[in-house]
């Protein structure tokens, strides 16, 4: 190994210690020709990194959990509400002739549809 590639090497390390992800989201040479030193391997294909947390699921280095895809269940959906407006005309049936109610009468109606929590 030349004096450069030693020098490269040993500031690598430093940068990316063992256990380190390198991510290059444009090119798919391995690190190791990129960087020009150590030995790396392809981490969590078809995983999506995710932090770790104080509890829970992802609370210890190396978890795995969630799926792919995934349809909500009515049990699973937040509480929420649907509103829907819905206008209506009667429209004048005096063929323009002014009448007693002056024109088309309007109606309008709320229709609210809602899924507790």
């Amino acid at each position: 190994m030349s004096h450069n590639a030693t020098a490269v090497a040993t500031i690598g390390a430093l940068l990316y210690p063992v256990g380190s992800l390198y991510l290059n989201a444009t090119n798919r040479t391995n690190p190791s020709t990129l960087l020009g030193f150590g030995t790396w391997t392809a981490f969590g294909a078809g995983r999506v990194p995710v932090g770790k947390a104080a509890a829970g699921t992802f609370s210890s280095i190396g978890a795995t959990g969630g799926e792919e895809t995934h349809i909500l269940t009515l049990a699973e959906s937040p509480a929420h509400t649907h509103s829907l407006v819905t206008r209506a005309v009667q429209p004048d049936t005096n063929n323009g002739v002014a009448s007693g109610s002056g024109g088309a009468t309007w109606g309008q109606t709320l229709v609210t549809d809602s899924k507790g929590g």
